[in-house]
């Protein structure tokens, strides 16, 4: 008898668990396939659709394949994914944005044909969006998407990989298996100053504050803080501006641009004397003269 319950309890168990599985794949299919946004407000504030190309880091493009969100990025020419979890059984229905099994979004959506309509808001607001609506302040982001059926409704799944939240001073350390700055390239004072810049800084300027992380691996990725999308940025992308290589020579900073969102900045190196360089602190000065003052965030 022992013997027939545990069988008849693995069955059990088993049939649960594909039930379940079943379910998760009904509530996902009406996501899959290629979508545009067409629609963005960030807490308040309308983006229009000229700046999609340039803020949202991907045009405002991806696909939904089984549970994974794909962005495919156009600076670095990589996909990125995060998981989609749906339940429908609540009214409205509810979804969240994880990454590596944490929560980096969550909200309410509603379908009408091929449009589908998402509010949403960040792990770090206290209660998920009740209605499709973004008001000033309140950090929820109202995002309307429209099917694409031009594209291609699959993407390859191999070209994948996750990545953590893009913000700099939120980013984990990516584990990197590339080669450390060379020691022997840099003379002892320019290593100095070099290990010292590694980490990210705050760079203030009009527009929004500008980030550089200078990485050990001798890259470097530049960002900004663009309130207007702050919330939509944190949940879906990395979105740098810019990237390349990086390097300190008789206590100059110099930065080589191989990708970046502008075009025309591809290929270019800039240089910048190191000044009343601290441990939280960093003075640079252009070639121009012109000096400004970067924090630490990190």
């Amino acid at each position: 008898m022992a013997i027939l319950r545990t069988i008849l309890m693995t069955v059990m168990i088993s049939l649960v668990s594909n039930y379940s599985l079943l379910a998760e794949d009904l509530n996902l299919k009406p996501f899959q396939g290629a979508w545009n946004v067409v629609e963005l407000i960030d807490s308040g504030i309308e983006i229009s659709h000229d700046e999609f190309s340039e803020l949202l880091h991907s045009g405002g493009q991806f696909h939904i394949q089984g549970d994974q969100i794909i962005f495919h990025s156009v600076l670095d020419g990589r996909q990125y994914s995060k998981t989609l979890k749906v339940d429908n059984r609540r009214t409205p229905p509810h979804f969240n944005v994880e990454l590596l099994g944490e929560t980096t979004g969550w909200g309410i959506y509603q379908f009408d044909g091929d449009q589908l309509t998402v509010c949403m808001s960040g792990e770090s607001a206290t209660a998920r969006p009740k209605e499709l609506t973004s008001e000033e302040g309140s950090s929820d982001v109202l995002m309307v998407l429209k099917r694409d059926k031009s594209r291609p409704q699959t993407t390859p799944k191999t070209a994948v990989r996750p990545v953590k939240p893009s913000s700099p001073e939120a980013e984990e350390e990516e584990q990197v298996a590339v080669k450390e700055i060379k020691q022997q390239d840099l003379i002892p004072t320019d290593l100095k100053i070099a290990l010292a810049l590694v980490g990210t800084w705050n760079v203030p300027q009009e527009f929004s504050p500008f980030y550089i992380w200078l990485k050990q691996d001798g890259t470097f990725i530049t960002s900004r803080d663009v309130p207007a999308i702050r919330t939509f940025v944190f949940i879906f992308y990395n979105a740098p501006v810019s990237s390349g290589h990086w390097t300190v020579s008789n206590g100059v900073l110099k930065l080589q641009i191989t990708n970046s969102l502008n075009s025309q900045r591809v290929g270019a190196g800039l240089e910048f004397a190191v000044h009343n360089l601290t441990p939280q602190r960093v003075v640079f000065v252009s070639h121009l003269g012109a000096s400004v003052g970067a924090v630490r965030v990190r």
